[in-house]
């Protein structure tokens, strides 16, 4: 044959290649090895690229506190000084807890003034009534399918939160 190659049956060899050169079972296990490491290679840095790009984008990577850090950080913690809201007179500040979220109620005198609130997870507020006024201070916490509305009362500088919860079904 003019081309260099030899047919066998089923099989094209070529002549000028030295039987040596062919690759054995070692060579097959060598080229799998290799391949193996360059993909761990490959892997390791695409991780360190991963996380040198993620610090520098999000900043320094923050942990949540753990229940028992929350416990201990708001049993330690001193409370702020709260301020006045306008025109209405330094009365005693009372935290109230509902199931729809939270609230930081101020009473002068017989009035109630609505300070802060803070929904509870899956609640949003809605017609907040901060006082103090002739109507009572108040205001809706809402879910997708529940309804809890706080109307706040103080009595001698006593706050009291009365609740009255709808669902819908």
């Amino acid at each position: 044959m003019s081309s260099g190659l030899r047919s066998v049956p089923g099989r094209v060899w070529r002549i000028f290649r030295p039987a040596a050169a062919r690759p054995g079972p070692a060579g097959y296990v060598l080229g799998v090895a290799g391949w193996l490491v360059a993909a761990a290679v490959a892997i390791a840095v695409g991780v360190v690229a991963v996380r040198a790009i993620g610090s520098g984008i999000a900043g320094d990577t923050t942990r949540p506190l753990s229940d028992q850090q929350v416990r201990r950080a708001l049993a330690t913690a001193t409370p702020a000084p709260t301020s006045s809201a306008a025109g209405t007179g330094g009365g005693p500040v009372t935290a109230l807890s509902t199931a729809g979220g939270d609230l930081t109620v101020r009473c002068t005198g017989d009035q109630a003034t609505l300070l802060s609130w803070t929904p509870a997870q899956g609640y949003r507020a809605d017609d907040v009534e901060r006082g103090p006024s002739d109507d009572d201070a108040g205001l809706k916490f809402e879910s997708d399918r529940r309804e809890i509305r706080v109307k706040l009362t103080c009595t001698r500088g006593v706050a009291t939160a009365h609740t009255t919860t709808s669902t819908d079904d």
